[in-house]
């Protein structure tokens, strides 16, 4: 979770999601549906950890769903244990355990709060929320 050589820098929240969706596979980028306002949404955080907390939740995400089926990234003005170190609802073999540790040190550092909500068979909605500055 340290950034270490990067500092929080003001960016817009936007530019940082459509970045993160870049770096995926083109079939997989495909798949992310991005909404967000017009107006820039101005967050400070290290732009490059940040970008991969966002390929972290997209990767997950696009994993946990079916085959094609459609992944939301929203950018707008928990579940209890998912953020704990090794902790992982993932077979053996297939994750550490880390992604969301990691995403809960880079967003605390931005002073920011990641929020999980889950419903069996449902899906799961991961909030990122950042101060504006």
């Amino acid at each position: 979770g340290e950034t270490t050589g990067e500092v929080p820098e003001p960016t817009d929240a936007a530019a940082l999601a459509r970045r993160a969706r870049g770096e995926l596979d083109p079939a997989q980028a495909d798949r992310v549906r991005l909404e967000a306002p017009e107006e820039a949404v101005r967050v400070a955080v290290p732009a490059g950890a940040f970008v991969q907390v966002l390929r972290n939740v997209l990767d997950n995400a696009l994993e946990a769903s079916p085959a094609g089926a459609p992944v939301d990234l929203r950018v707008e003005t928990v579940l209890a244990r998912a953020t704990e170190p090794f902790f992982t609802t993932k077979p053996p073999g297939r994750g550490m355990g880390l992604g969301l540790f990691l995403a809960q040190a880079v967003v605390d550092r931005c002073q920011g709060t990641l929020g999980i909500d889950s419903v069996p068979g449902g899906g799961t909605t991961v909030r990122i929320e950042l101060p504006r500055r």
